[in-house]
């Protein structure tokens, strides 16, 4: 290459190296180059199936259906065996879903669509058969599907399970995970969560109780809570209920701070300023 090439090439966009170097890149594409680089990546045991080659060298399999009309003509043209390069995902039919819902069904397992083993072939019997049911059918599976069995709740029931909840020592709130699906009961069948305790015998939690705040019940229940020397934040667990009802009343946490003559969290952080350094 020339002193002047080299610079043009030095000076010339990067759009036009790019063209450039695609146009060097190009291949004349012939059949007999097609299975020669089918032959090749068959040597160095690469996979043949379709996606894999869509993904490794999309070129060959653009040039492959162009020349012989598809990927599955190329490789026979080439004789190359498919049922041997074919991906480990075999391709199914009628004979090998319905020998596989057999062997699932007489291992014990549940003949369900949803199943681990065998949901991941929910394309083929689809395709298949049209349906899982079908399927089953075809192959000679029963699956009955188990009736959700509805849960009555009644007023014995709800208060049985909350004394039984009490007398574990686990704690009678509302979003325990062991008693979900009793809350919605207990409203309906007693008007109230604390109605439903109370029948149950069971004394309400603390914060259940005055619901109804005012800013003198406010007041009263920060300077108790400050007596304590806990931190006094909105999301503490002996203030749960005030946050809200707090800014409510006196617009903003902090105002109902200094309502109670509290110093508020951002004053308490708030540092003296360091002494200036005296020039050198």
């Amino acid at each position: 290459m020339t002193t002047a090439a080299n610079e043009a090439a030095r000076t010339a966009p990067q759009e036009l190296l790019f063209l450039s170097s695609r146009t060097h890149d190009q291949i004349q594409w012939t059949e007999e180059r097609v299975l020669r680089r089918i032959y090749k990546r068959q040597r160095n045991g690469r996979a043949m199936n379709y996606m894999s080659v869509h993904r490794e060298d999309l070129r060959l399999l653009g040039a492959a259906r162009r020349l012989f009309g598809s990927w599955t003509a190329a490789l026979e043209a080439a004789g190359v065996d498919l049922p041997k390069t074919t991906s480990h995902s075999s391709v199914h039919t009628r004979e090998s879903i319905i020998a596989l819902l057999r062997e699932n069904a007489a291992a014990g397992r549940s003949p369900a669509s949803d199943h681990p083993r065998i949901r991941k072939h929910g394309k083929a019997v689809r395709r298949l058969f049209g349906s899982w049911a079908t399927a089953r059918e075809a192959a000679g599976v029963e699956f009955v599907r188990k009736p959700l069995s509805p849960r009555i709740h009644t007023r014995e029931s709800i208060i049985a399970r909350l004394r039984e909840h009490a007398a574990a020592g686990q704690a009678i709130v509302i979003k325990h995970p062991r008693l979900s699906g009793y809350v919605k009961a207990a409203r309906r069948l007693f008007g109230s969560w604390a109605s439903a305790l109370k029948a149950a015998g069971i004394p309400t939690p603390e914060r259940a109780i005055n619901r109804v705040h005012t800013r003198e019940s406010i007041i009263a229940r920060l300077r108790e809570h400050a007596g304590t020397e806990q931190p006094i934040v909105t999301r503490h667990p002996r203030l749960g209920g005030c946050g809200i009802a707090a800014r409510r009343l006196f617009g903003s946490w902090a105002s109902a701070l200094k309502a109670a003559g509290l110093p508020s969290r951002r004053t308490r952080r708030r540092r003296t300023p360091r002494p200036e350094r005296e020039a050198l």
